[in-house]
């Protein structure tokens, strides 16, 4: 059981935004791997990680994606306020207030919050 949760929380803090999921996939690997019986048969060159178990010729196919919603960076203003835009879909009515990890030049992860201007203001905002 121990080794289960390791495995969840490990895969759920994997930094792994769409079309660069190495993270995720290398701790995805790494559980697999440690699986009795599974063996790795196939990686793909978009990342896919095929593995099998048993010799039978019936097939089970466990499919699930392991990216996560990202976004990126279009511009920092003078008070540091970053402007985002989605790289996969993301819902923007329900990321105010997540919390988020930017990734710097320098390799550096940075904590953030995404912020909503108030609706009582936000034509103000818009306007200025």
């Amino acid at each position: 059981m121990k080794r289960d949760l390791k495995f969840m929380e490990e895969i759920l803090t994997a930094k792994s935004p769409s079309s660069v999921e190495n993270e995720g996939i290398k701790v995805w690997d790494n559980f697999m791997s440690g699986l009795h019986g599974f063996t790795h048969v196939y990686e793909d060159n978009i990342k896919n990680s095929g593995w099998s178990i048993g010799h039978g010729s019936e097939k089970v196919l466990l499919s699930g994606h392991i990216d996560e919603i990202a976004l990126s960076v279009i511009s920092i203003d003078s008070d540091g306020f970053i402007t985002l835009a989605s790289m996969a879909g993301a819902d923007k009515k329900c990321l105010p207030g997540s919390k988020l990890l930017v990734l710097a030049d320098s390799g550096e992860w940075i904590p953030g919050i995404i912020h909503k201007a108030p609706l009582h203001i936000e034509h103000v905002e818009k306007t200025i």
